[in-house]
């Protein structure tokens, strides 16, 4: 049954320390190659999307180095098919929501729709819609 319309993982966020050292790493050793790239102008921290066949991988370094108390991995994103209507079925799954549907135009090739819940242990989880 998928009545979330769900098309398949969006991708993992995780938080580093060092963006040069991380691409290496990611690139070099998992053979990872950059989707793109970009400096958030919303937060200002330093965004990278790497691809290795299905499986994409967000880094994102802090502008201020900053510390996070809850752990490297930050989120699980869900790409679907239509936001609106996933986030209906959620909420009528007793799913509440951190915010509105939001538009990155920065993210993707040509802008992202995103979400952010709370599964049932406090992670953070993200669906997503792309264009």
């Amino acid at each position: 049954m998928n009545e979330l319309g769900v098309v398949g993982f969006g991708h993992i966020g995780t938080y580093i320390r060092d963006m040069e050292v991380s691409k290496k790493f990611y690139m070099d050793v998992l053979g990872f190659h950059v989707l793109y790239e970009c400096l958030h102008e919303y937060s200002g921290n330093k965004l990278c999307f790497l691809q290795n066949q299905n499986c994409v991988v967000e880094l994102v370094q802090f502008k201020n180095h900053e510390e996070r108390q809850d752990g490297i991995f930050d989120h699980l994103t869900i790409e679907v098919k239509d936001i609106k209507k996933a986030k209906e079925y959620l909420e009528g799954r007793g799913i509440v929501f951190e915010s509105e549907i939001k538009l990155d135009p920065q993210l993707g090739e040509n802008g992202m729709y995103y979400v952010m819940f709370r599964g049932p242990d406090g992670e953070h989880l993200q669906i997503t819609e792309t264009f």
